[in-house]
């Protein structure tokens, strides 16, 4: 008997806008539609959708308090049973804010709806990277 030697199926999405609105409903449906074409289910692709949303908005709404907004970034990858999302901006990087637009709770909502997630400095020490992990299957 032989044995078949699978080839990993893979896709890639990469894209640099700049931190606007307006990017971020586009760049979240290109990304689902990656995620179903590489088997996930409707409810996780759901749940996908609020987690990118979410980190592409953060980059768009807290990474340039008082500085001239600069540029997001995201990074979709599915190998075999397994989508990973890297989104990154140049901005100030994760400070407090006082100030801030939002309630608080992105972080824990993004970790919460994914497999594995990280967040931390951005390339170099600049902005923040915001890296979430999703089971397709």
């Amino acid at each position: 008997m032989t044995t078949a030697t699978l080839t990993p199926i893979r896709q890639l999405y990469e894209a640099r806008f700049p931190a606007e609105p307006r990017f971020v409903g586009p760049t979240r449906q290109v990304v689902a539609d990656l995620a179903r074409r590489a088997g996930m289910g409707d409810h996780a692709v759901g749940d996908l959708a609020v987690a990118v949303s979410e980190a592409l908005t953060n980059g768009v709404l807290h990474a340039f308090p008082g500085v001239r907004p600069g540029s997001v970034a995201i990074r979709a990858e599915s190998i075999d049973d397994t989508l990973t999302v890297t989104v990154t901006d140049d901005g100030v990087g994760m400070r407090p804010r006082l100030d801030s637009p939002g309630l608080g709770m992105g972080l824990s909502l993004m970790s919460r709806l994914c497999n594995g997630f990280d967040v931390g400095p951005g390339p170099d020490g600049v902005g923040t990277t915001v890296s979430m992990r999703f089971a397709l299957r």
